[in-house]
């Protein structure tokens, strides 16, 4: 049993590392017109924000945000000052959230979801100087919360499998 904890330690950061490396592949997948990137990103902080924050260390989200800023061509620093300031926000209502039913924590998260697609948008029109189109931005967002309940149980066998708890 300790050879497989010991296992399961070592490979944490590496699986942490891949999950972030498909969700930069994620960004360059479109399911029809609608990018996967920005609503299975806040779905992943979200997650790992409200059940397991030390195994969200700000550092990757700032560097994985930062990199997927690279590919997309945003402005360089515009992905990380969002999702950093969503995980302090999130942070914030953690307590409130995470003892409760789990129909709360997916209202919480469409809540969620649209604050941070506002506030992306509105942003993102404020650096461009125009109004940009907000639907594939809304339409993943809403796939994102269709999916939450999906994703959500993913993540929860993941941390059940690396946890040494069993």
């Amino acid at each position: 049993m300790k050879t497989l904890n010991t296992f399961k330690k070592s490979y944490y950061w590496v699986s942490l590392l891949g999950m972030g490396a498909i969700g930069l592949l994620a960004a360059f997948y479109r399911l029809g017109d609608i990018p996967l990137m920005p609503g299975l990103a806040v779905a992943w902080i979200y997650h790992w924000s409200l059940y397991r924050p030390a195994a969200t260390p700000i550092i990757l989200v700032v560097v994985w945000t930062g990199i997927y800023d690279l590919f997309v061509d945003n402005p360089l620093g515009f992905s990380p000052f969002l999702f950093y300031g969503s995980y302090i926000g999130l942070l914030l209502v953690r307590k409130r959230l995470y003892t409760r039913r789990f129909s709360w924590v997916w209202i919480g998260f469409a809540c969620y979801a649209v604050c941070f697609g506002f506030i992306y948008w509105g942003l993102g029109s404020l650096l461009v100087k125009a109004v940009l189109n907000p639907h594939a931005l809304i339409l993943s967002l809403l796939f994102a919360c269709g999916v939450y309940p999906l994703l959500s149980r993913l993540m929860i066998a993941y941390q059940r499998w690396w946890s040494p708890h069993g």
